[in-house]
Formats: C-alpha cells, structure tokens, sequence
C-alpha cells in the first residue's frame, strides 16, 4: 500500500514537471531518481536536476532530498518546534489510530529506534550505494514498522518492570480475563455481547483466537467467580513452559523462527495445539516462530503440519501447503522477451564514480530558488560549475601552504641527514633488542 501511494504521488507530481517526465519517458531517468527528485523539484529547478540526475546515483539523490529539508531561520525552528503534536483514538474495530509530527533531530531518533527494533540498523550511507525508496519485499517473517513500535513499548516497559518491586511490577503487564470455554472457542467463532468473552483490563473485548496467541507462553493464574463475576478464590500465577522444557525447545530450534522458509529469530514459543483445547506442554507440541508467523497461525488462517519430528508444513488458508523443502517446478520458467522498444543503454546511468557534493548543490539550487525578481537589477551570472567535483576541483585545505620542487628537496634531504646522524649516535638508544638494559 504505502509503494502505491508513492506511484500515485509521482504520477501527480509528474502533470506539472514536465522537463522531468520527458527525461522519465525517454528511460534517461530510473524511477528510484524520479520518486527522490520529485519530493522536492519546482518548474524552476527541474531542468538543473534533471542535468544533475543523469550523472548521480539514486542514493546521492536521497541525499540531496534530505539536505533540501531544512529550516532556514530561527522562527522556522521555533514555528517547527511548536507544531509537534502526538494524537490518537480508537477505531471501530478496536484499532488505535494515530498521527503524530517530529522535528527532524526527534524525528531521526524515532527512527534509528524503530530500525534498531526491527534489527535493520542503517548501513553507513557510502558512494554508489542503490537508495532505492522501497525496500526490497521481505520474508513473511519480517517485522514491519508497527511491529517495531509495538517492540519499543514492549522494551520500555519491561525496563520499567525490572527496576521495580515485584508489587509495583504487576502495574507494566497486560492482563487478560478469558473464561475457559471462551477461550477454546474456535477460530470461526463470533464475538457475541450476550455472552462472557475474551476482555483486557480497560473493558475491551478480544477475538479468541488473539486470547490464544497471547496466552501461548505467558504466565496464567486460575480465577473462580460467583454468578455475578466476584472472585472467590484466585490460584498461583504459573508459567506453563519452564526452564528444562525451555532450554530444549532452544537446543532443538537454535533460537530461529521454524516455519518453513523464514530466517527470522524466534520471538514466541507456540503450542501446536493450544493448552485451552486440551494440547499438552511438551517438547513434541511446541515450535519456536517468529511475530509474523505466529500472528499467522492463529489470526491468519494457517496450519502447523508435523511431518516428522523437528520439521514442520504450513498449510494455507486456501489449501496449499508450504514444505520445509518445495518441489521445484516440472519445468524452468522461461526468460522474459526482449523488448526492441528500449535502447540499450536505457536508465544505465552516467556516474562516473566521483563524489558529489551535497552542500554545493543545495547552494546552486537555492540561488536558483532566490532569484533577482524584475524589479531588482540582476547580478551577472558566474560560469556554472560542475555540480559533481573532483577532488582535484575541491583540495580538502585550500589554505595550505604551497612549496616549490626546490625547497621541499632541501627539506627532505635535511631530514634523511638527521636520521643518519641519529642511527650512528650512540647518546640515542632504539630499542632493538628487548634484552638490552634501557640507558641513555
């Protein structure tokens, strides 16, 4: 859904550059470079930036997009600063729904923890790296961004937890009230009013099917009530799978999400048949899975399958199983056609390998943006530059001090002489050999 958008924004943004959607006709630009420049492009600048897309790369371009976002004077910042906002309410559905603003300092935190939580950290931005805008489609298994943010909240409160009392502790949980026939309801049941279901604390009521997946490897407690819900005797909390029978789950799935074709760690140990129907606590009926593959075996539709001991089969809601080891197909699948149309050097690219320099192309682009207006006099324009500069064109020390052939012998001549003399004195010890006695 969210790459859809991002077409349907290009598209639209396309209508009113039409310097950039004739270089994107002509296959001169990729789309990754068209989705980076239209973000920030205006009728004024998109011939410049369409000159510049053809010698950069896709993740220069990104770089550039990022740069171009700034607040230029001190009441930006504090206009900037007091729009944050943080608001929510609950669907329907249960859902909560929110939107929220960050400036970019806060903005950039937020989201080094939400890679930092979906274990995707961002490589180090380097030269000629592909910044395509999508990320590549992942395994079934890997978080998303909402899995990251529900795991930031997790961590925060189990940090909380741990450096309270075990009293104060009972305050960071979720609490979940299920009766025993409401939570071994089946996965087709109805959530009716009329009867006592699956609620949390705060009166919101839960599928069974959700009940069960939170309630796979959790501690439970036994409540027994009178007919008007007052408790009459409340049993210990109990966790259902203990140390031994965890550390041989570990040993038999090495800590990795078991259904086939993920590569994710394992975050939650499932009963194949939960304890609610009857399903016993034991090595045989447990297997490790990762969020994405629990939420699916529960909510989703699918089906553990035992094939044998230690491997496991998914089968689908439509009926198709998933093997550990897939059968490949009776025949290879024949190369796609070669399409005349596109020339051969078609969104190739022109980069040449060097650096390009992302603060004097956000100064070009920002003369271009402030203009002389009509009715200033216009300054004579300088002899544009190369917008990617060499090395040579840009000396890290432009200030330093330069030397002839002459004088630059002389010195090196001075300092060969100097070593002679010290390697021949004998006021000067070099510690050759470890055994020597140190003197001077």
């Amino acid at each position: 859904m969210t790459a859809a958008r991002e077409q349907v924004r290009v598209a639209r943004a396309l209508r009113d550059l039409p310097v950039i959607a004739a270089a994107f006709a002509d296959a001169r630009l990729s789309y990754s470079k068209v989705r980076a420049i239209t973000r920030f492009a205006t009728a004024d600048n998109e011939a410049d930036l369409v000159e510049l897309a053809e010698v950069a790369t896709a993740a220069q371009l990104e770089q550039l997009k990022a740069g171009m976002r700034r607040a230029r004077t001190a009441e930006d910042v504090r206009r900037r600063h007091a729009a944050r906002h943080f608001a929510y309410h609950y669907d329907d559905d249960g859902s909560l729904v929110a939107s929220f603003r960050l400036p970019p300092e806060q903005a950039a935190v937020f989201l080094h923890g939400l890679d930092a939580a979906r274990g995707r950290l961002r490589p180090l931005a380097g030269e000629g790296d592909d910044a395509s805008a999508e990320a590549p489609p992942g395994a079934v298994g890997s978080p998303t961004a909402a899995d990251a943010l529900v795991a930031m909240a997790e961590q925060t409160l189990t940090d909380a937890s741990a450096h309270a009392s075990r009293h104060a502790a009972e305050r960071f949980q979720l609490v979940i009230h299920a009766s025993a026939e409401a939570l071994a309801a089946g996965d087709d049941a109805v959530d009716d009013d009329d009867r006592a279901g699956v609620e949390l604390t705060d009166g919101t009521r839960l599928h069974p099917a959700t009940a069960r997946r939170l309630t796979c490897h959790c501690p439970a407690s036994t409540m027994i009530v009178d007919a008007h819900g007052n408790p009459l005797h409340l049993g210990r909390k109990q966790r259902r799978i203990r140390d031994r029978l965890l550390r041989a789950v570990f040993a038999r799935d090495r800590g990795r999400c078991r259904a086939p074709g993920c590569t994710e760690a394992a975050s939650q140990i499932h009963h194949i048949c939960h304890w609610a129907n009857g399903g016993p606590t034991c090595l045989p009926n447990l297997i490790s899975l990762c969020d994405a593959h629990h939420w699916a075996v529960h909510e989703g539709g699918f089906t553990i399958l035992t094939r044998r001991p230690g491997q496991w089969a998914l089968l689908g809601p439509t009926g198709v199983t998933v093997d550990p080891t897939p059968t490949p197909p009776a025949q290879p699948v024949p190369p796609l056609p070669p399409d005349d149309r596109l020339p051969d050097d078609a969104v190739s690219g022109h980069w040449d390998g060097t650096r390009l320099d992302i603060d004097y192309v956000n100064q070009l682009l920002t003369e271009h943006a402030h203009r002389a207006t009509p009715d200033e006099p216009a300054e004579p324009a300088e002899p544009a530059e190369p917008a990617v500069r060499t090395e040579a064109a840009t000396p890290k020390n432009a200030s330093a001090e330069a030397f002839d052939l002459d004088t630059i012998t002389r010195w090196h001549d001075t300092i060969v002489a100097m070593h002679q003399r010290g390697t021949t004195s004998t006021d000067i010890y070099y510690p050759d050999e470890p055994d020597e006695p140190y003197t001077w």
